[in-house]
């Protein structure tokens, strides 16, 4: 198992093939949550003037949770069930947060920089 707190990292985890495929696949789920913003926005749900921005701003807390519990926890790129249960709970408190804080009828919204 990986270590995150010292010692030499893995070349591999460093390739240019491993960071394509995680290019990829952050695109691919930046262009899943955009539609999901998007949808929402058409049937009244949430306010927002970019979905692919806030979908952005979401990814990008979550995986700043993500990396928060993995450093608070063992430490390692796999965590253990108990680091796992307290990320996807943290997780699901975001996203609950996230989403409520974006409802239709607040006075505000997150992309308002007018």
């Amino acid at each position: 198992m990986l270590h995150l707190s010292g010692g030499a990292p893995d070349s591999s985890l460093n390739s240019a093939e491993l960071r394509n495929f995680v290019e990829q696949m952050r695109s691919k789920s930046l262009s899943f949550y955009a539609e999901i913003f998007e949808e929402a926005a058409k049937k009244g749900e949430i306010q927002i003037k970019d979905s692919r921005t806030t979908a952005d701003l979401y990814m990008s807390s979550q995986d700043g949770l993500t990396s928060l519990c993995i450093m608070q926890g063992n430490k390692e790129l796999m965590p253990a069930k108990k680091e796992l249960k307290n990320m996807l709970e943290r997780q699901l408190a975001l996203a609950n947060l996230f989403i409520k804080g974006l409802k239709s009828n607040k006075p505000e919204t997150i992309n308002d920089e007018d």
